[in-house]
């Protein structure tokens, strides 16, 4: 077993990779297997070749595209990297609003590194299009928190708490994951983020105490 999986987990996977083949299954059963090797086995690599794969047989298929930036940025992490993920996101532009609004947010962070751009317009585009998106605006509020923005910054947190949900256990593989890591309405460790930066700029003294 590889990541955190249980031996069923690791069973399942062993089946749909064998029932898997890029030239008969369908686009979605491929996401969906690229995004169970992520998690929760974290074979990165093989969902990266799947995701290529996906994009080169049907390149509108925007949430291949998107997962594919996605592990590029957060798994490989070097320059390379960050160009492919940029290349392959930049079509999404102008595309469906979820779609548009998880490139803008990628790309923010994606071009804030490598020239040294200004996060917070991306940003603010993303959550004008999806509004109900935590992940992107908690790292919008940290930046107008690190501008010294304040007010601003606490009325993005506060917003951001407020669009939390819990998990549906209904919901697909890719569903589930793109709730956790791309809208961030499901990410649990935000909660506790969230809730300490909120006190950390409501009471800065006593933040600082501790």
């Amino acid at each position: 077993m590889t990541g955190h999986a249980t031996i069923e987990e690791s069973v399942e996977l062993t089946e749909r990779l064998q029932a898997y083949s890029p030239g008969t299954s369908s686009s979605a059963e491929g996401l969906e297997l690229a995004l169970l090797l992520v998690e929760p086995h974290h074979r990165e690599e093989e969902a990266l070749e799947i995701l290529r794969s996906l994009i080169d047989v049907a390149p509108d298929f925007e949430e291949a595209r998107i997962w594919y930036a996605y592990l590029l940025v957060h798994y490989q992490l070097d320059e390379e990297a960050f160009e492919g993920a940029r290349s392959v996101l930049r079509p999404l532009l102008g595309s469906r609003p979820e779609s548009e609004a998880a490139a803008l947010h990628l790309l923010s962070y994606i071009e804030s590194e490598l020239d040294g751009v200004d996060p917070v317009p991306g940003l603010r585009r993303a959550l004008s299009l999806c509004p109900d998106w935590v992940l992107p605006r908690w790292v919008l509020a940290k930046e107008l928190a690190a501008k010294g923005e304040t007010k601003a910054a606490l009325d993005h947190l506060q917003r951001a708490r407020a669009s939390l949900t819990t998990e549906d256990p209904r919901w697909s593989q890719h569903r589930r994951e793109f709730e956790r890591s791309i809208t961030g309405r499901t990410a649990t460790y935000l909660r506790e983020e969230i809730g300490r930066e909120i006190q950390a700029l409501e009471f800065p003294r006593s933040s600082k105490i501790r």
